[in-house]
């Protein structure tokens, strides 16, 4: 199944968009010309920076 998040054309170097569908949260962005979609949660504990 294919779901248009965004245009193609607002994909620039700094986007970023949490979209939600089918009760997921999916996160959006552009990172050095690459564009990405992952699920949009934080990370485990054990992966903290602080």
């Amino acid at each position: 199944m294919f779901i248009a998040l965004e245009r193609l054309l607002n994909l620039d170097g700094s986007y970023r968009q949490v979209f939600q569908q089918q009760g997921r949260s999916l996160l959006l962005l552009v990172v050095e010309g690459c564009t990405l979609l992952l699920g949009n949660r934080c990370p485990p504990s054990r992966f903290s920076t602080g």
